[in-house]
């Protein structure tokens, strides 16, 4: 709610910064300048094949260290063996402690038999990770932006029974196992279970739900021991 005393803090706040930052303005701008520019630096080179069909390709992925966080902001895809960049891949940088895959993961996400890049896109306190999707496209032979999968945290891929499952917290005492499928080539989701923790009775009310037509249907409830 917009109170009085916020409103007279703001005009107070600008009044300040009429004082004082217009004459810092000048000599900010020219430090901004003078700032030497960010450098990145090659963090991982790795190849993989992407198809049993296709030559393997070469992965190097660019970025900064800070400290012990790895940071990295762009991925240059050659066919081993090459100099010549086929696809640059620039992306919001990931703060990751993980210098072995740097938030950078392959996986067959549509099931079609090619792998396709995960980019992670934060590192949250919690076991939610969002990732952005592309995936490898057989007529340009590059990775395309794939949105279906986007609302999909802390993905796992089971392709040989092509599903795709995700665990997620929901609060502090409510988790959701998400299982999806493709269906008509649209990711859909076909069962959830969901454990609401009891803290007085120390169990956790489970609900299963599956997929019925186009609704999801409650098709068991029971008590699992916290």
């Amino acid at each position: 709610m917009l109170t009085m005393y916020k409103v007279k803090k703001f005009v107070i706040a600008c009044l300040v910064l009429m004082l004082t930052g217009y004459g810092n303005q000048a000599m900010s701008k020219q430090v901004e300048e003078n700032k030497p520019a960010e450098v990145n630096v090659q963090l991982k080179s790795y190849t993989e094949r992407i198809h049993s069909s296709l030559p393997e390709y070469e992965f190097k992925v660019y970025g900064q260290i800070q400290g012990q966080m790895y940071q990295a902001k762009r991925i240059d895809v050659y066919k081993k063996g090459t100099n010549e960049v086929i696809q640059r891949i620039t992306f919001d940088e990931i703060a990751t402690p993980d210098g072995d895959y740097l938030g950078i993961f392959m996986e067959d996400t549509n099931f079609d038999g090619y792998k396709d890049l995960l980019i992670q896109k934060s590192l949250p306190a919690g076991p939610n990770v969002p990732y952005s999707y592309w995936t490898w496209d057989k007529t340009t032979e590059k990775f395309i932006p794939y949105n279906q999968l986007e609302n999909i945290v802390s993905p796992e891929f089971d392709s040989q029974n092509k599903v795709i499952t995700s665990s997620v917290r929901v609060s502090a005492n409510t988790f959701s196992h998400l299982t999806y499928r493709y269906i008509d080539g649209q990711i859909t989701l076909v069962k959830e279970i969901e454990k609401v923790g009891d803290m007085e009775k120390k169990v956790f009310h489970v609900t299963v739900k599956e997929l019925d037509g186009n609704i999801m249907k409650i098709v068991e409830t029971y008590d699992d021991p916290l």
